[in-house]
């Protein structure tokens, strides 16, 4: 018998968004308004996924309170000693990302004595920050 998972808030943020996205935005056709261009159904922003995503995962450890915060847009494109943390266009090259996967020279995996985010919330953040990671 399969084992049964409590999801999280984080979690469902996270599977709403990827659903739309893959769904609404990415693979499926985009929604033409009568008077206009074609326009994408759904968009991850900071707003509506990174960010609550961040602030919970992250956020007890790189809050506000000096150093790199990830619990405030603004704080998680300017970064922390290490420098950027966000290179908008660059999802696979961002510090953020090589900090999730663990492959950033000299820094282990993050988030720190948790549990790794997913292969597929990581892709997300990496995705948001290839579309300039729109707030």
């Amino acid at each position: 018998m399969g084992k049964v998972r409590c999801v999280g808030a984080a979690s469902a943020i996270l599977m709403g968004a990827l659903l739309g996205a893959l769904l609404l935005g990415g693979c499926a056709p985009k929604a033409a308004t009568p008077s206009g261009p074609v326009e994408p159904v759904a968009k991850v922003t900071w707003e509506n996924t990174i960010g609550p995503l961040l602030s919970q995962r992250c956020g007890g450890c790189h809050g506000s309170s000096g150093g790199l915060s990830l619990t405030t847009y603004e704080g998680a494109l300017k970064g922390g000693r290490r420098g950027p943390a966000i290179q908008p266009g660059k999802g696979e090259e961002s510090l953020l990302v090589r900090a999730l996967r663990g492959t950033e020279p000299g820094l282990r995996r993050m988030p720190a004595n948790q549990p790794p985010l997913s292969d597929e919330e990581i892709a997300l953040i990496s995705g948001w920050i290839d579309a300039g990671a729109p707030k």
